[in-house]
């Protein structure tokens, strides 16, 4: 089974598709709290997908919400992310005189700075194995 965190409009064929909006094909559920969505309970996962959720994240609830996630895969299983790279965004829009921590503020004003580098090292200190990472279009 493979389930797509988030989702919003990516609603995937053979995937079990969650978001906090519901709609066809979505079950209705926060991807923060996983224990209270019903349809899962009890279900493991060979892939997870979480493709630009970590921006709703705030620092502090990444070191609950990422192992509640890896909890639900099956051995050997793989969580996919894909994000932004804020330090990426900054350097890109540097010719604007624009700082990286003004730019986030003025994208998700909520959540911290993230890039793969910090982030990387975190899902290590959890004790989860990167097995990709680099940028792509």
């Amino acid at each position: 089974m493979k389930l797509n965190l988030g989702c919003g409009q990516d609603v995937r064929t053979n995937y079990v598709n969650i978001d906090i909006q519901g709609g066809p094909g979505v079950i209705k559920g926060d991807f923060k709290v996983l224990d209270s969505v019903q349809e899962i309970k009890g279900q493991k996962f060979d892939e997870i997908v979480a493709i630009d959720v970590l921006r709703h994240i705030a620092p502090a609830e990444l070191g609950t919400i990422i192992p509640q996630w890896a909890s639900l895969l099956e051995p050997g299983g793989t969580i996919y992310f894909e994000s932004l790279d804020y330090n990426l965004l900054g350097v890109i829009l540097q010719y604007d005189q624009t700082q990286t921590e003004q730019i986030c503020q003025l994208i998700y004003p909520s959540v911290g700075i993230y890039n793969l580098i910090e982030f990387e090292a975190f899902l290590k200190r959890l004790g989860l194995e990167t097995q990709m990472k680099g940028y792509t279009n």
